[in-house]
């Protein structure tokens, strides 16, 4: 297979299994256990390996279990249509860039990246594109994916849905909005916070360590023990 026909046929793969994680990543809350991931697998045929690599790389941080949703709706993708999916992660900036380019060293065939650290990884993405790679965005980068020159973008509008978030509570009378932000430096949460201050003016950004659930609790307890208003 010429490496034109490769890229085309992985462009169409990356995009079923953006298309499979962004229904998984849809669904919201836990599973129950009994309940099939979003994406397929489960008793589906075996089909027949392809030999295409897809690499999936995000800002996931250690103990965050919203990424596994989205790492088993990309599986689950992967192996519904024969391919080989590599996925890793790093949240800071630099470590992303890494991979990114780590996997497009390796020669994968597709890449399916978050555009959390906008221009920190895109060095690593143009490299991917400059290679021949086909490559989306997903869960953040919308308003950056086609600047990139990247093929598409699967998630949703947090400014949307901060200006939605905002408009209700004006409806319903609140006093003030506290916006939590628990990834410090996340295009997506600072667009979905601003959102909701275009909409609902009296908003306050408050900082946490999603990853320390105890510290975040203690912060935003302070938080509201100080400001009642």
């Amino acid at each position: 297979m010429t490496r034109t026909r490769r890229a085309s046929r992985a462009g169409a793969l990356i995009a079923a299994a953006a298309l499979a994680l962004a229904a998984c990543s849809s669904e919201g809350g836990a599973q129950s256990e009994d309940q099939p991931a979003a994406g397929g697998g489960g008793d589906a045929p075996a089909v027949e390996d392809t030999g295409l690599v897809v690499a999936m790389v995000t800002h996931e941080a250690p103990g965050d279990t919203f990424w596994d949703k989205i790492r088993a709706g990309a599986q689950a993708a992967a192996d519904r249509h024969g391919v080989e999916l590599r996925y890793s992660n790093d949240n800071e900036a630099s470590g992303q860039a890494t991979l990114i380019q780590n996997a497009v060293d390796s020669g994968v065939d597709g890449l399916a990246v978050t555009l959390s650290f906008q221009e920190a990884v895109r060095p690593a993405v143009q490299a991917a594109l400059d290679a021949g790679i086909p490559a989306v965005a997903f869960n953040q980068g919308i308003d950056d994916w086609e600047e990139y020159g990247l093929a598409m973008y699967f998630g949703s509008d947090e400014t949307l849905a901060g200006n939605t978030v905002g408009e209700r509570m004006t409806e319903e009378g609140a006093g003030k909005a506290l916006c939590v932000i628990q990834e410090q430096g996340s295009a997506a949460l600072e667009a979905r916070c601003a959102g909701v201050a275009e909409t609902f003016p009296n908003t306050e950004n408050i900082n946490v360590d999603g990853t320390d659930l105890p510290g975040t609790q203690a912060a935003l307890t302070a938080k509201l023990q100080q400001d009642t208003a």
